[in-house]
């Protein structure tokens, strides 16, 4: 009787799952696509700026992660903006962090040139622009990331102003250490794990 029972009740959400399936897939990415606009309108007034560094802008990849069949068991959820393998803005949800710390708004870079990864994160670090709250830290392969932990209740959905005072602290921070000529030609070579000199011989 027991095992009957059971299966009407598999039988009647196996039913029910199929019709709410794709209506719930379409709106996680729809959910997904308003992040990722929203990031977009941030940095479209400084595209011309970002672009000049060659750093991601407003017009620069759309991407997230997980993917949608990693999704629904996840604990982390990242949108972004980014140019593959060089720069993105961001943001970064934990779902098992604590809420004060559960929302990463940021920008990430990483150079093809091992050198530069050394010397461009020493350049930024301990610069007051970068102070706390906003932090700049190393991830894999020695990515750098600028960004600030928030209370996610506080600062989302609406994380546009903490995302465009990133966007200036990061455009300030590379002015003050002169990117674009220090680094700039070894953060565009497609080349990787050259050092300096010959990164800026590359075609």
């Amino acid at each position: 009787m027991n095992e009957s029972v059971n299966d009407a009740e598999t039988e009647a959400f196996l039913r029910e799952g199929l019709k709410c399936f794709m209506p719930a897939v379409q709106a996680l990415l729809t959910f997904l696509k308003q992040i990722g606009e929203r990031i977009g309108a941030v940095l479209k007034p400084y595209d011309d700026q970002l672009e000049g560094l060659g750093l991601a802008s407003s017009r620069s990849k759309f991407s997230f992660y997980p993917d949608i069949a990693r999704a629904f068991a996840g604990q982390v959820l990242e949108v972004d903006l980014k140019i593959p393998d060089r720069s993105g803005f961001y943001i970064y949800i934990d779902f098992g962090a604590q809420r004060s710390r559960a929302l990463y708004v940021g920008f990430w870079i990483w150079t093809p040139v091992t050198k530069d990864r050394r010397s461009l994160f020493a350049a930024l670090r301990g610069l007051p622009i970068l102070d706390y709250p906003w932090e700049i830290e190393t991830g894999d392969q020695t990515t750098i990331n600028i960004g600030t932990y928030t209370d996610i209740e506080q600062h989302f959905p609406n994380f546009e102003p903490l995302l465009e005072e990133t966007v200036k602290r990061v455009l300030s921070a590379f002015e003050t250490i002169n990117f674009s000529q220090r680094f700039l030609p070894g953060f565009q070579t497609k080349q990787v794990g050259l050092d300096q000199a010959d990164a800026t011989q590359s075609p």
